[in-house]
């Protein structure tokens, strides 16, 4: 991935103030709020306790060079200030930036945004009014120079950061300010003190607030979080409304999922491509506002990446100068929303960070063959020296290059494994062993990969071009995913036909009815799955047909499983002979089925098969099965099947 400009938000109110002694408690900071919290509902994550950093205290300056480093690691270019100033030369909250300017410490970019708004004691109650405490005003032209000035040493600071040689300068409330005479005025007065101007960026909270740009607007960039469109109900639909109004008024917080709000998010990106994305790690406000709270859910390090990956995507049609790409917050830890580590996950969502932002799986993607491939490529070799160098050309000719393969021979008694090493590639490791069986052999492949991921792959079958390509992008858009299924085709007299037309784009509610369905039929070589899952559910080696079933069923319980309409490699029925029937049922998978213990679609898949056997089988399925539910299961599956869609 090129190089996009991340840039998080930045909250200094993590010292007393004079102003915050008075309105709320001697010694009051965001801290205060942070460690009073409380967890409102089983497993809701409160409170948050900061860990490398501690409670801070903004004033020591070795805490801020502490949070540059740990900004640098996630990839971040700089920080953004929030700037209070109400008008009249009021400010607030203002002494740890100064400080920052006159020091000249960290050495890390920054910017501002204009928290242009008042502030409230707030009741969070709708019959009782919020206590201001400090209006924000706008007094005209001579409080805009005055602004300006104020400033002025900031903008001269050659960490300050720039878009196009324009100073970056954003504006929580976009709509109240006149921002094309005041873009005129500090434009004029840039120009004087040898500055090239301004880049306004607008900081639109909720896609509705976006309606305001409609009749135009005089800001350089509208940059957008599209937060509330998740977790505010009044933002949402009239059931969903009812719903948060319900469950307040018992005393439980409306929650939403932070898969939710990533697709959520992702959806409005898609159709506001002139905005800048603004996005969030986690949002929880519950320690300021209790139980009235905005509140997402099951945040996780693989969810925020997810998520950086769709905002990185959304900005790279863009110059790069222009690829921002701001995140809500660093330090937010009053409402949840902070990169910064806790003690629950330590430093993995600035992990994950770093992963998409400086592009290190795409660093993957370019390089020769690795110690650490993302992904490994096991190719059970008998007998197949017709077909294993096609197969392996098929591999070795994708764009994507972060592999190895690892061909296994099972025991060839022909000239399988000579001929696969007429290709030389330092990508392909050779392993042999007595024959044993194609599970023997692609479990010897399993346990001695150095992948991640790890796709099986027949020797008589053969990659679609591009596909490895496609499955690294897929693990990277959804990093929460442990498996990832294409489409297969069937080559048969020299023609290609998909096995399936069923199969769609994304994450399968029910793996098991999936598969009942047709839009899941997972093949060797079709597929990537976790090398952790196939570890954990080998293949079983007493077995010569349908060998991969319990492992792939043991795998399907659990796993989080997308599937891609993209076609990802082709069967050779022409040349293939593992589906033919083996002559001891003892050595079927369709020998060892048991309904015990099994969802109802498990048991469905298991009953097709069944069925398989049935014909395969007649007297052996009839001994093996008599009286264990298989015959009687047929009529409410049916039923179930004749009333339920598949969506």
């Amino acid at each position: 991935m090129s190089k996009v400009r991340p840039i998080a938000f930045y909250l200094p109110q993590f010292y007393p103030t004079p102003e915050n002694d008075e309105w709320w408690e001697p010694g009051f900071t965001e801290w205060t709020n942070v460690a009073r919290a409380v967890p409102l509902f089983p497993g809701h994550y409160q409170p948050r306790i900061p860990r490398d950093l501690g409670f801070y205290d903004l004033r020591v300056p070795e805490t801020r060079r502490k949070q540059a480093e740990l900004a640098r690691e996630a990839g971040i270019e700089g920080f953004c200030y929030w700037h209070y100033w109400f008008g009249g030369g009021k400010r607030l909250l203002h002494e740890v930036f100064d400080d920052v300017v006159r020091s000249g410490e960290p050495d890390f970019p920054f910017c501002l945004c204009w928290a242009n708004h008042s502030w409230y004691s707030k009741t969070w109650d709708p019959d009782l009014p919020d206590k201001l405490l400090v209006e924000q005003t706008y007094p005209g032209e001579e409080d805009i120079i005055a602004h300006f000035n104020a400033m002025l040493p900031a903008f001269r600071d050659k960490r300050y950061m720039k878009v196009n040689g324009k100073l970056v300068f954003g504006v929580f409330d976009p709509s109240k300010i006149d921002i094309k005479r005041m873009h005129e005025v500090w434009d004029r007065l840039a120009h004087e003190h040898g500055l090239d101007g301004f880049h306004f960026f607008a900081l639109c909270i909720g896609s509705v607030s976006l309606k305001w740009s409609d009749k135009g607007h005089h800001y350089d960039s509208l940059v957008l979080d599209p937060l509330l469109d998740s977790v505010d109900a009044w933002q949402c639909s009239k059931s969903e409304r009812q719903l948060r109004d319900s469950l307040i008024a018992s005393g439980i917080p409306y929650t939403v999922r932070y898969d939710d709000y990533v697709n959520r998010t992702r959806d409005i990106f898609s159709q506001h491509p002139e905005v800048l994305p603004c996005i969030n790690p986690d949002f929880d406000h519950s320690p300021r506002s209790g139980v009235v709270a905005h509140m997402l859910v099951d945040s996780t390090p693989a969810g925020w990446a997810r998520l950086c990956t769709i905002a990185s995507e959304h900005v790279m049609g863009r110059p790069e100068q222009e690829r921002l790409v701001f995140i809500k917050a660093w330090n937010e830890w009053g409402e949840g929303n902070y990169l910064e580590p806790d003690r629950r996950w330590g430093k993995q969502y600035i992990e994950e960070s770093g992963k998409v932002f400086r592009g290190d799986w795409q660093a993957d993607a370019t390089a020769t063959a690795s110690s650490t491939p993302l992904i490994s490529i096991v190719v059970p070799l008998y007998n197949k020296e017709a077909y294993i160098c096609r197969t392996l050309q098929s591999v070795l000719s994708q764009t994507f290059t972060d592999y190895e393969i690892l061909v296994v021979d099972d025991g060839s008694t022909d000239g399988s494994l000579a001929r696969a090493k007429e290709i030389v590639s330092e990508r392909i490791r050779y392993f042999t062993k007595t024959n044993g069986g194609p599970a023997s052999a692609r479990n010897v492949g399993v346990r001695n990969a150095k992948g991640r991921w790890v796709m099986i792959l027949d020797a008589d079958d053969e990659l679609v071009p591009g596909i490895l390509e496609h499955f690294a992008k897929l693990i990277h858009e959804h990093p929460d995913c442990h498996f990832f299924c294409g489409q297969h085709q069937l080559r048969s007299n020299g023609q290609l036909t998909p096995y399936s037309k069923k199969y769609r784009e994304g994450v399968l509610r029910n793996n098991f009815r999936a598969w009942c369905t047709g839009r899941f039929m997972p093949v060797a070589g079709s597929c990537i799955i976790l090398r952790s899952l196939l570890l954990q559910h080998p293949f079983r080696e007493d077995l010569r047909r349908y060998e991969d079933a319990e492992s792939l069923f043991g795998i399907m319980r659990t796993a989080r499983i997308w599937t891609t309409t993209r076609p990802a490699m082709i069967y050779n029925q022409d040349s293939c002979s593992a589906s033919n029937v083996c002559p001891d049922i003892a050595q079927d998978f369709i020998g060892h089925l048991s309904l015990k213990g099994k969802s109802l679609w498990e048991q469905f898949a298991l009953w097709q098969l069944y069925r398989q056997g049935r014909k395969l089988y007649p007297r052996d399925m009839d001994h093996l099965y008599k009286g264990k539910g298989f015959s009687s299961i047929k009529f409410p599956l049916l039923k179930l099947w004749k009333g339920m869609r598949y969506r």
